[in-house]
């Protein structure tokens, strides 16, 4: 059986052990639009009793957006899962760098490759990946591609890994560093970034180096510099204001204060006065400098920048000049500047772009084209054209076109608490989340395609990657791949495994690789030898064992949803093709099959136990007694699976006989054969034919492949734990021993190794619709109750109107008093209910003397000296009939 090839197992891709650590606005119409595409692709109308994770998200989503419990759960986890598909890619980017540096000869590196990895990644996506290659290879993955690169490219890529925090580190390491400092480099990293960043930034410094940065800092910039390094200071530790701040009479005053600071000359004795200029600019929120320079502006008919010129440092005025400034414009202006010249300034080049990601890159793209008219990546591409990976870096760092979540992360890496538990911004966030993934998957695909193309591209197969990436995936998620290879390369996935895999490896290879309705086509197309050859125009041979399993053993929504595509492929009504090629008993049990008529609630296993009765005596006289196929098949055939599994249970009860032996002795053949897949669950059927088939002669290869490449993963699991059950064997045992090559690897991958990209088991818990009625029935009887009660509140209150206790109304009110207390209890109104317990404590239900007060008073000892709690209320009932 099989071909030969390869003796290894194959393995599933490793796990990131992970410690819980702009897309378009979610309202707008497009992203609207995108989550009811995700939502159709969970939906599967061949499975009605069945839903996926992200489906239950959704109708969370759609239902309940106002219920803080529920949007709660639904971030949490949808969260929790899209950090292991991040994790997942981490973890295929860290083997896909491996591989990159082991490449070719000795000392090479597939540069290409590398740049696709790490250059079209967010930081904190490229964190998880540095994370990954710690764990896989135990090495500092900057380290190695320092190691593997040089020049500018090698620091626009150790630039690019570095996180955002540590890229703050890393360049006053690198302007610090060396001979004297490079004070420019200075002053655009703390132009460039706000305080909260540039804290950050420091702290991860400090950790790096043991020692603080304030006293680094004033070491390296000299007495010549001491206004800058004041600036620099103040921008690192002093509270600014907050961004959406904007005082017009204080930006008023600073504005004469830097005029008057402005008209100053030294050689009149009147000096510049720096840190008062520092100290206003520093504190001042971006939009509140940006202002200030127009107020300026439009008061003394000059520029802000142009008045400070030649008042102080060239240095310290570059930062200056930039606080006036959006930092975006900032960007673009150095960026810009770098561009002149008779060379690029590659190193301001690849320091700027290295820092940038995530919202600030396209700020900074869009400012440039908007102050300069052209793009960036344009004027990239144009200044350093020619220069091989430096140019190829730069610009897939620029456009980074493949980021894996749709940039995403600003909305969905974040604290769910933060949100307050209010609902509508709970469900903004899951909208983020539901996109993200999508994006991920995505994403996914796209590396899946490109896994293949390399597995299978140059002189032979590498069927270890190949079985890898279709053995991990489910049917729906390789039909996306299969879709997605098609776009890339021009073919579907099935012509590649013909062209690239041979005998039964290629024949289970073409089942797995489309979705079960497609499987399903494919199974009736063998069964009918719809593409048989047939010289004499005859009517093709009809593989019945096939038809079986197609009609008996498929749920009936699969095998109608098959019959309708069948029939528009073909042009022909499938009853009549079926009625044309069978014939007798086979014919019946096909064609009632066929129709429909199936008993198939989304839970099968309700039985009608009246029916269970009747069906059973009616078989044992058309079976055992006197043998009626007829009858037989109408009561199978349109029971549901638990209602024929009860009938069989009761009948072997009843007779001292299984059902089945019963059916075996009076039927023979197909009929036989059919009406006993009737009797058992599917996972249950096709583990006992997989077993006919390893002990068979012939034809059982066919088999193997048509039961597990039909059914996606989750199915073949529950059809290994019935083979395991029922023959103590496991099921990947018997494969390994009855197949060969990589037919048997194939087939062993698929039983045994997990879905990687699966989605949780756990759907979302909703409330039922009974539940919400009686919620809402609760709710109206409570305010009912509260709006009669607020009408008694007053007069209860106030003794004038308590009865006297010899009175009758006095009993009356201790027994509205007695309900209102039960009531508020059922309720669960707490201040309610107290407040009536007081009124029954403060007013006994007797008048004074009486004999019942005897037993009130010490039911109040009882429960409020001795804490036996509820004794008031029970010795209260016990006496409303005195």
């Amino acid at each position: 059986m099989g071909c030969g090839g390869s003796k290894e197992d194959v393995e599933a891709q490793p796990v990131l052990e992970e410690t819980p650590v702009s897309v378009p606005n979610v309202q707008s119409e497009e992203a609207q639009e995108q989550i009811q595409v995700i939502e159709t692709l969970q939906i599967d109308e061949t499975k009605p009793s069945e839903t996926t994770f992200i489906a239950s998200v959704l109708r969370a989503r759609q239902l309940h957006s106002d219920n803080v419990e529920i949007m709660t759960d639904c971030c949490t986890r949808l969260q929790s899962h899209n950090r292991g598909l991040k994790n997942y890619i981490a973890i295929a980017d860290a083997q896909a760098v491996q591989e990159a540096v082991d490449a070719g000869w000795i000392g090479s590196c597939n540069d290409k490759k590398l740049i696709a990895v790490l250059c079209s990644r967010t930081k904190t996506q490229l964190q998880k990946t540095i994370k990954a290659y710690f764990q896989l290879y135990d090495k500092d993955l900057r380290k190695v591609v320092k190691g593997e690169t040089g020049g500018d490219y090698g620091r626009m890529m150790y630039y690019a890994m570095s996180s955002r925090d540590s890229y703050i580190a890393d360049v006053i390491d690198q302007a610090c560093g060396g001979f004297g400092c490079d004070e420019s480099m200075l002053v655009d990293l703390f132009v460039m970034f706000g305080q909260e960043r540039l804290y950050a930034g420091k702290k991860v410094w400090e950790d790096k180096h043991d020692k603080s940065l304030i006293d680094y800092l004033n070491k390296e910039l000299g007495h010549s510099y001491r206004h800058l390094r004041g600036l620099i200071l103040k921008l690192l530790k002093d509270p600014q204001d907050a961004e959406d701040e904007v005082d017009e009479e204080k930006l008023t005053l600073q504005a004469d204060m830097l005029r008057a600071e402005t008209q100053k000359w030294t050689i009149l004795g009147n000096d510049f006065n720096e840190d008062l200029v520092s100290e206003t600019l520093s504190v001042n929120s971006v939009a509140a400098n940006q202002r200030l320079a127009v107020l300026y502006e439009n008061k003394y008919n000059q520029s802000l920048v142009k008045a400070l010129e030649g008042k102080c440092a060239k240095r310290f005025h570059s930062a200056l000049s930039g606080l006036l400034m959006e930092r975006t414009d900032y960007i673009a202006k150095r960026l810009e500047e770098a561009f002149k010249g008779w060379t690029t300034d590659r190193k301001v080049l690849v320091r700027f772009l290295g820092g940038l990601d995530g919202d600030l890159m396209l700020g900074v793209a869009a400012a440039y084209e908007r102050k300069y008219q052209r793009p960036l990546d344009h004027a990239v591409r144009n200044e350093i054209r020619g220069d091989g990976h430096m140019e190829r870096a730069c610009l897939t760092w620029l456009r980074a076109l493949a980021e894996p979540t749709g940039g995403s992360e600003e909305f969905t890496e974040v604290d769910i608490e933060s949100h307050g538990g209010e609902a509508p911004k709970l469900a903004h966030m899951l909208d983020a989340l539901l996109i993200e993934n999508d994006a991920l998957l995505r994403f996914i695909v796209s590396l899946d395609v490109e896994v293949i193309r390399e597995a299978v591209k140059g002189y032979g197969t590498d069927d270890t990657k190949l079985i890898r990436a279709l053995a991990t995936r489910n049917k729906q998620f390789l039909a996306r791949v299969s879709v997605s290879y098609r776009a890339a390369y021009g073919e579907p996935l099935q012509k590649l495994v013909d062209e690239e895999c041979d005998g039964w490896y290629a024949y289970l290879a073409k089942f797995l690789v489309v979705q079960e309705a497609q499987a399903d086509s494919m199974l009736l197309d063998q069964a009918l030898n719809t593409n048989g050859a047939n010289k004499k125009n005859e009517q093709p041979e009809t593989d019945v064992k096939a038809l079986i399993e197609f009609l008996c053993a498929r749920h009936p929504a699969r095998v109608r949803a098959v019959k309708k595509k069948w029939e528009a492929a073909n042009d022909m009504s499938l009853i009549d093709r079926l009625h044309d090629s069978l014939d007798g008993d086979m014919r019946r049990v096909a064609l009632t099959m066929l129709k429909g008529k199936r008993d198939t609630d989304d839970n099968d296993e309700e039985v009608d136990e009246a029916l269970v009765k009747k069906q059973t005596k009616r078989l044992f006289a058309c079976v055992v007694e006197e043998p009626d196929v007829k009858e037989t098949i109408d009561i199978l055939c349109i029971n549901s699976i638990g209602q024929n599994q009860a009938v069989s249970a009761l009948f072997e009860d009843t007779y001292d006989m299984s059902l089945g032996r019963a059916l075996g002795k009076a039927f023979a053949g197909n009929v036989k054969n059919a009406l006993l897949a009737l009797l058992q669950g599917p996972a249950q059927w096709y583990a006992a034919s997989l077993r006919a088939a390893f002990q068979g002669m012939s034809h059982c290869d066919k088999t193997v492949c048509r039961i597990l490449g039909a059914h996606d993963k989750n199915d073949v699991v529950q059809i290994a734990l019935a083979y395991e059950k029922k023959y103590d064997t496991p099921l990947k045992a018997d494969v390994a021993s009855y197949c060969k090559g990589n037919y048997k690897r194939l087939a062993v991958a698929w039983i045994d190794l997990p879905d990687q990209l699966g989605q949780p088991t756990k759907k979302i818990n909703l409330p039922t619709v009974a539940s919400m009625d009686e919620a809402a029935k609760k709710s109206i009887g409570r305010n009912k109750i509260i709006d009669n009660d607020e009408d008694v509140d007053d007069d209860d209150e106030n003794p004038e109107n308590i009865p006297n206790p010899s009175s009758p109304l006095y009993k009356a009110k201790i027994r509205k008093w007695t309900r209102k207390l039960k009531e508020a209890e059922d309720l669960g109104n707490v201040y309610k209910a107290a407040y009536y317990r007081r009124l029954l404590v403060m007013y006994p239900p007797a008048p004074p003397g009486n004999p019942l007060l005897t037993g009130y008073l010490e039911a109040l000892k009882a429960e409020y000296e001795n804490g036996d709690k509820g004794i008031v209320k029970e010795w209260l009932h016990s006496g409303d009939g005195s």
